[in-house]
């Protein structure tokens, strides 16, 4: 099935993209948003922290953001297509191929915006020694797992560090182990963390191995020179993100972990694909970043196109 009528298709139905459709709706631009799952919001929907940072006032949790998302959606009658997840790219023919309901469907377009967010960074190293039911990826979803146990949380960003003081209320004793000798967290969360009784940072060392009988017992972390062999019921893994930008490999130029390189129009090395939000190898991982891309590439493209 061929799709020929949109002038902008927005791959991703977050932040950015929602931004972004809604100043074109203002402006009266055809355009359409291809969302992967169900609902709006991208990655807002697994924040489990309180969201005090928004100008629109205090929002609980991300949860409770999806739900405005949904809301903002249908009020402003945004043309959002869900479930719809893009295989590939055509530049040639001008024109995205995405699944949908078991069928695949190609759209065409004259601009091309990529809003697709990015994903949890998962590291499978560790997987099917017999401790799978002790890791985690997540932990809003299983946070009594947690209760009493010691739990270790491998990461220095700011996910990393929200999850070890979430844990650091539930669990006895937390380890924020940390393989480089500087964070990237926030300063206020690792300030907060020092101040914490019960979470023990652990800096240059690096996850070596998991060891227990029946169940996770400890594990192993190693700065090449002095190995540690830590207590651990539980283990975290906050390593980062990875952008949703396969379905561009070897159509433009992206760094080497998958990062869209574009210029400071937001433009990609072909003139008509254009990124926003956390697929941008410069972007910082902010909710508010993302709007702001958003509002800004529709003043830009209705500057130079329409």
């Amino acid at each position: 099935m061929i799709n020929t009528g949109n002038k902008i298709v927005i791959i991703g139905a977050g932040p950015a993209g929602l931004s972004l459709s809604a100043s074109l709706m203002i402006a009266g631009v055809d355009h359409i948003i291809l969302e992967k799952i169900d609902k709006p919001g991208g990655q807002t929907g697994y924040i489990n922290n309180s969201l005090d940072d928004l100008i629109i006032g205090n929002i609980n949790n991300g949860k409770k953001l999806t739900k405005k998302f949904k809301e903002f959606v249908t009020k402003h009658r945004l043309p959002v297509l869900y479930n719809c997840n893009v295989m590939s790219i055509d530049l040639i023919n001008k024109s995205v191929i995405y699944e949908n309901k078991n069928a695949n469907t190609e759209i065409k377009f004259n601009i091309l915006v990529v809003a697709s967010g990015s994903r949890l960074k998962i590291d499978n190293s560790f997987n099917g020694l017999g401790y799978d039911d002790h890791i985690y990826h997540r932990i809003s979803r299983n946070i009594d797992d947690f209760k009493g146990k010691t739990s270790s949380v491998i990461g220095n960003g700011d996910n990393a560090a929200i999850a070890a003081l979430k844990l650091s209320e539930i669990s006895d004793r937390v380890f924020l182990i940390n393989r480089s000798d500087k964070w990237k967290a926030r300063k206020d969360l690792i300030a907060r963390i020092n101040k914490t009784n019960n979470i023990e940072t652990i800096i240059n060392h690096s996850l070596k191995s998991l060891h227990g009988r029946d169940r996770l017992e400890e594990i192993r972390v190693s700065n090449d020179k002095v190995d540690k062999i830590i207590k651990c019921d539980k283990l975290v893994f906050k390593i980062g993100y990875l952008p949703n930008t396969e379905f561009l490999s070897g159509h433009i130029d992206l760094t080497e972990n998958g990062y869209m390189i574009c210029d400071e129009n937001f433009r990609s090395s072909d003139c008509s694909i254009y990124g926003i939000g956390d697929v941008l190898s410069s972007s910082f991982k902010r909710i508010s970043v993302a709007i702001g891309h958003g509002t800004q590439l529709a003043s830009i493209l209705i500057r130079d196109h329409f």
